[in-house]
């Protein structure tokens, strides 16, 4: 990309151009960044081996994500192999995920930096050879879901993608409030439950009522009737924050994922009594089923969307 045509690259609507020129006939670095999203660049290097473009972009209550898109010009290998190690390791001291784009095979120059390819397949076919040159490395694969080539004849070299998971900010699960029964002790009469309330009537019992009538108006009397009263009912019945289940799930979402998640968590409630560790064991294997049949789910859903 040089100066001429980058005009012309740059107008996708909606979308802010970020590039490089290169000073030779061939090359340079461009990135499109959604209109929506906040950045800042970072970087911007162009030299006679390589051009490279660094950006931070910005999520509300998220971690910053950094981008960078870096061109080799394979006329001098070893003054690209240190910019690419020198700069990863900077980016990588930053502790923000990393997402970089690039036309190599420099992979020993990423190993300090903890950066993954994510394709592993090769990306340019030329006559009966195949390399695995254009890449995108990311230094969380456990955040990929799914990466590949996208085949076609414009080039010999394949475009990549590399889906992700959502950086932005989470909607807060609804909660409501109940009291929760699970102290009181249950006894069994013609097959019918019937709880055991000696021990909140005893509580009551020993509840200073007659403080009651220190109040002249009514008003005071009953409020503070209701306060001696839900004080002694908090010792046994205390009120919980209860998560109301979402109306609309996730599309990946199926009664069987769902099914394993209840399991889940009532294992974890079983081993937090228990602390047995036979008890943890069974709750760690029922958690890392559910979430590999999330991360399945999500996969097969966007590989079909």
């Amino acid at each position: 990309m040089t100066n001429t045509n980058q005009n012309f690259a740059s107008k996708i609507p909606c979308y802010s151009f970020e590039h490089v020129p290169t000073r030779l006939a061939s090359g340079g670095v461009g990135l499109f960044i959604d209109g929506n999203l906040k950045y800042t660049v970072l970087e911007k290097e162009s030299h006679g081996a390589f051009q490279a473009s660094w950006i931070a972009i910005s999520f509300n209550k998220q971690n910053n994500v950094i981008c960078g898109i870096l061109d080799c010009q394979h006329n001098s290998p070893d003054c690209f192999s240190g910019y690419v190690s020198d700069t990863t390791q900077k980016v990588a001291s930053t502790g923000k995920s990393i997402y970089l784009m690039s036309d190599f095979n420099f992979l020993f120059a990423l190993q300090s930096s903890y950066l993954l390819p994510t394709i592993g397949k090769p990306t340019r076919m030329h006559g009966m050879s195949a390399s695995p040159i254009d890449d995108i490395f990311v230094n969380n694969p456990d955040q990929v879901l799914i990466s590949g080539n996208i085949i076609t004849d414009v080039s010999d070299h394949f475009s990549q993608f590399c889906i992700l998971t959502s950086g932005i900010e989470k909607v807060a699960n609804k909660t409501t409030k109940k009291r929760d029964f699970s102290d009181i002790s249950v006894r069994f009469s013609n097959d019918l439950p019937i709880a055991d309330w000696d021990n909140i009537i005893l509580t009551l019992e020993h509840t200073p009522w007659d403080t009651v009538f220190v109040f002249d108006e009514i008003d005071d009397m009953l409020e503070s009737w209701e306060n001696l009263f839900n004080n002694a009912v908090d010792q046994h019945c205390p009120w919980r924050n209860k998560r109301v289940a979402l109306v609309n799930q996730t599309p990946w979402m199926s009664n069987a994922i769902i099914d394993q998640l209840r399991l889940r968590d009532t294992l974890l409630k079983r081993s937090k009594r228990s602390n047995n560790p036979d008890d943890w064991a069974e709750y760690k294997r029922a958690r890392n089923k559910a979430v590999g049949m999330l991360k399945s789910a999500k996969r097969k859903y966007y590989i079909k969307t």
